[in-house]
């Protein structure tokens, strides 16, 4: 489907989650994001990515990523969601790790990456915003 492709921008596309690969008995990908192995530059920039697990599932449907731009989402600008509960609006932090941390995550999770947002992949950078 995407085999040629290597460079893919998703920004601004209001992408609150990243499914799980999903491998038939031959070992193909027959998720829907199915023929995402190729892809070395990904910008998934201004959407509404929250948890660890996309970045897992990620990592799974491109495994040769080396650039990762992923500013403008929830899971690295430490944004505040409300959750409702049966007790009302509670205002909590959706990454309770620092920057330095989270850093560290993206690059442990994702093997190939050598550029996030911007800048080396490195656990001891800052991630720019």
């Amino acid at each position: 489907m995407l085999g040629s492709v290597n460079h893919l921008v998703l920004s601004l596309n209001a992408i609150e989650s990243i499914p799980p690969l999903q491998k038939s008995d031959g070992g193909t990908d027959v998720s829907a994001l199915g023929g995402l192995a190729h892809i070395k530059s990904l910008t998934l920039s201004s959407n509404d990515l929250r948890n660890w697990a996309d970045i897992n599932a990620l990592a799974g449907h491109c495994p040769i990523l080396e650039t990762l731009n992923i500013t403008g989402n929830p899971i690295i600008e430490g944004q505040f969601h409300l959750y409702v509960s049966f007790i009302g609006c509670v205002r909590t932090p959706n990454v309770g790790i620092s920057e330095k941390h989270s850093r560290a995550i993206f690059v442990a999770k994702l093997p190939a990456l050598k550029s996030l947002n911007g800048g080396t992949a490195s656990p001891a950078q800052p991630l720019p915003y």
